[in-house]
């Protein structure tokens, strides 16, 4: 006997107990009954057996796991070196115009790229925005946000080649 029906039992054992102290129908009764059945019987599914076999449990695991996989290697990846890069030559024309004319030497690309990372490791801002407490955003906020991450590093570099020739 499962917990459920032990408790199921146990609640139809009490009521019984007390209809006999008030001098109930035998009609009570049953229904009371029947409503320990209907509770016994919505658990009945937990005592059923999973039957798939360990093979195709494997198989779906291993599908599942391709697929992040996929994901990562098309999608994620691509826009992670395009990050990279475009912090980079950003980075690196932003100390060139503004950094190098205060005597500090020129640095490289990737020179750039690694301040940045590091700056932006010690700084992390979620570049989604989303927070616990946000609500779910349109399509057209997610589209818009993920536009403004991909063009933030070149508005910089424009405004920043603004006030390059203007000094």
């Amino acid at each position: 006997m499962t917990p459920e029906q032990k408790r199921a039992k146990e609640f139809l054992d009490a009521m019984n107990e007390t209809m006999k102290g008030i001098g109930s129908s035998k009609e009570s009764k049953s229904l009371f009954e029947q409503e320990a059945a209907r509770m016994a019987g919505l658990n009945k599914h937990k005592e059923e057996k999973d039957e798939t076999p360990l093979k195709e449990k494997l198989i779906a695991v291993g599908l599942g796991v391709g697929v992040v996989g996929l994901l990562a290697a098309f999608i994620f990846l691509p826009l992670t070196i395009y990050g990279v890069f475009a912090t980079g030559v950003v980075g690196s024309k932003l100390w060139l115009w503004f950094l190098v004319p205060l005597g500090l030497p020129k640095i490289s690309i990737l020179g750039a790229a690694g301040i940045a990372m590091l700056a932006r490791l010690f700084t992390y801002e979620n570049p989604f925005g989303y927070s616990d407490g946000d609500k779910e955003r349109t399509t057209p906020e997610k589209v818009g946000r993920f536009v403004g991450i991909l063009l933030l590093p070149w508005m910089t570099l424009l405004i920043g080649y603004i006030i390059h020739i203007n000094m």
